[in-house]
């Protein structure tokens, strides 16, 4: 991992991050702290959790391609390993919901 400057963008705002970035695949990850931060700023601004992107690369595991879900986003909706999904398709559009709990 390599500490790195980066930005998020989400509703037309650039937000700047500190990040560690795998030398390998690319893939960033933020600390618990810079993602309270982020947190803060977004809600500051109206914009926390609308649109909220972030980029990662498909991995394989086994025979099947898989994507992990970042930790803040899992956070920002409160999902728990092995919960159910749907995951489907708009468009080229991949979407993941989760399964609304009874």
């Amino acid at each position: 991992m390599k500490e790195v400057d980066t930005f998020i963008a989400i509703k037309n705002n650039r937000i700047r991050a500190h990040a560690f970035k795998c030398v390998k695949c690319g893939e960033e990850e933020f600390s618990g702290r810079e993602v309270n931060r982020i947190q803060k700023v977004t809600e500051s601004l109206g914009i926390w959790g609308y649109g909220l992107k972030l980029k990662r690369k498909l991995q394989k595991i086994g025979k099947t391609t898989a994507v992990y879900i970042p930790r803040d986003i899992q956070k920002y909706l409160h999902l728990k390993p092995r919960e159910e999904i749907t995951i489907g398709v708009e468009g080229r559009k991949i979407v993941i919901e989760p399964v609304k709990r009874k």
